[in-house]
Formats: C-alpha cells, sequence, structure tokens
C-alpha cells in the first residue's frame, strides 16, 4: 500500500476516520475498510503510471504517498458522508493532475527516474529544416 491509517491520520483528525469508517458507532477505526479504500487508490495511481515505471514500486516515493493520501481521504469521505468537502475535492483534483503529468512525462519521479539526463536537467534544441541555405540564397 502506498499510504497506511498512520499516514492518512496526519491528514485530519484521527476522530473523524471513526465515524467515516466505523459503520456499527464504535469507537474505533475500521482499519479493514482503510485498507479497502487505500487499495482501491492504489489501483488508481497504478493505473496512470505503470506505462512509465515498474510495478509494484520497491518504495514509495513522497509524492505517491502524498497523492494515495489525497485519493483515500476523498474515497472514504465519498463513502460515508456523501457531501462535497471543498478542500478534500479540490486535493483529490490537484492529485489526478499530478497522476496525469506523470504518466505523460511532464514530472517525473525523482527516486523512480534515475537516468542520468533527468536528473541533472537541462534542455533540448530542436529545429526544423534550414529552408534557406547557402545555395538558395546565392540564389537571389
Amino acid at each position: 500500500m502506498y499510504c497506511d491509517l498512520t499516514d492518512i491520520q496526519k491528514y485530519k483528525d484521527p476522530a473523524i476516520y471513526v465515524q467515516i469508517t466505523n459503520d456499527l458507532d464504535g469507537d474505533l477505526v475500521d482499519e479493514n475498510i482503510i485498507n479497502e479504500i487505500s487499495d482501491k487508490s492504489d489501483n488508481i495511481i497504478n493505473s496512470y503510471i505503470g506505462g512509465r515505471y515498474q510495478l509494484p514500486l520497491a518504495e514509495t516515493p513522497k509524492i505517491i504517498r502524498n497523492i494515495a493520501i489525497d485519493l483515500t481521504v476523498k474515497f472514504l469521505y465519498d463513502r460515508r458522508l456523501g457531501e462535497k468537502n471543498e478542500i478534500i475535492e479540490e486535493a483529490y483534483e490537484n492529485a489526478i493532475e499530478l497522476l496525469k503529468e506523470i504518466r505523460d512525462g511532464k514530472l517525473f519521479i525523482p527516486e523512480l527516474d534515475t537516468t542520468e539526463e533527468k536528473l541533472k536537467g537541462g534542455y533540448a534544441v530542436v529545429r526544423n529544416k534550414r529552408i534557406f541555405t547557402d545555395n538558395v540564397l546565392e540564389e537571389f
């Protein structure tokens, strides 16, 4: 799993997770529900990054953990409360945008992209074939 209960509880007051995971009105977080929803988040993340990175990931990069937390929290809220929370919705939308950028190669994960060219940065110059060659200019 890219995130677990400990990671998620850092996001908001831990007491809220009792409310949104415990269907029996108990006093404890239902870790089975957290794990089930976290797996759903993992599957979504894997569907975006699987074309670029070898899965399963050996270690979870921070950016992937943060994305997993945002997805999992949104799914937990949707599951129980059914109401929209603007901050959670925005975090979810940002997480999906990050996944799209990773998928499209616009954003790379340093812990996973270890090729020298990507790590040192830089730029590439691309130019079209020269239209006005010396031969063409001599004709004028």
